[in-house]
């Protein structure tokens, strides 16, 4: 199933022209966004879970927010990726470092450990998240 939203223009640039419309200004419409196109490129690869919890706070992905994670990107340093750790599945930002990688949190707190992998541990890079959904009127 598509679904299409007109796309107005860039906030900060769009201005409705006719104060009578209150908004309805589909005669400035600059196109339409399908968010299957926009959210997904590889459908076979892409999937979306719901964040567990605060680790990535700072890096604004609160609890409950919907992510868009792509197993066919190539992950690098500094990306946000799903790991699995063996026993669960976590969301950390993707640090290289001279032995290897490590996985960071984004919490200021200090509530939440980064994880450094040390010889021995089983854990693997699912995907990259590409994409972070949020409803900001009630913060879920």
């Amino acid at each position: 199933m598509n679904y299409l939203i007109e796309v107005l223009g860039d906030v900060g640039t769009f201005r409705n022209e006719d104060p009578g419309t209150q908004g309805n200004c589909l005669c400035l419409c600059l196109g339409t966004l399908n968010f299957n196109e926009y959210l997904v490129s590889n459908p076979s690869a892409t999937f979306a879970v719901r964040s567990g919890g605060l680790s990535m706070l700072d890096a604004g992905i609160n609890k409950d927010d919907v992510l868009v994670i792509d197993r066919s990107v190539p992950f690098k340093h500094g990306d946000i990726v799903m790991a699995d750790l063996g026993n669960e599945f976590t969301i950390k930002r993707l640090v290289k470092t001279k032995t290897g990688f490590e996985l960071h949190s984004e919490n200021a707190s200090g509530e939440y450990p980064n994880f450094i992998p040390k010889e021995g541990d089983n854990w693997s890079i699912v995907g990259v998240v590409t994409f972070v959904l949020k409803d900001v009127r009630t913060g879920k």
